[in-house]
């Protein structure tokens, strides 16, 4: 027996509308400042798009992240082309260039992360060799190493 899967009342609250944004995105370009309504629209996207992305939380910077994301939606939103064609003759979807956008900063700010916290670890691990070799020494009273 095959169940159906429920459909949950309130899923309009987790998920945007393309046709929706895309009437959001030409009505704030036109008028120059972003509406409320788009600006809930960015954050679902951005909190969407991290849910993917759970290094962000191991790293420590998932709060960080989200806001470059949120900045750089403002600051990229307009260059949307509402009218632009794609490969197969269609026109272009709003939820797909921001997505992308998003994305984009998510994975530059998560491997700009890794690099760091591998720097730490070296740095710390050098340490710890110093410090090693430091009591070393001094119980055998040989300090060669410095």
């Amino acid at each position: 027996m095959v169940t159906k899967r429920k459909e949950c009342n309130d899923s309009k609250k987790h998920y945007v509308d393309k046709k929706e944004l895309r009437e959001q995105i030409i009505t704030c370009k036109k008028n120059g400042e972003v509406s409320p309504v788009l600006a809930e629209m960015f954050i679902k996207i951005v909190n969407g798009v991290a849910l993917r992305f759970g290094n962000l939380d191991y790293y420590g910077i998932m709060d960080d992240v989200k806001q470059d994301c949120l900045l750089l939606l403002l600051q990229k939103y307009s260059n949307f082309d509402p009218d632009k064609l794609n490969e197969k003759g269609n026109k272009t979807s709003p939820f797909s260039f921001l997505t992308t956008i998003v994305y984009n900063q998510m994975r530059y700010k998560v491997s700009k992360a890794k690099r760091q916290k591998e720097k730490v670890d070296e740095l710390n691990q050098r340490a710890r060799d110093i410090i090693e070799r430091s009591e070393r020494g001094t119980k055998n009273h040989d300090n060669s190493d410095w």
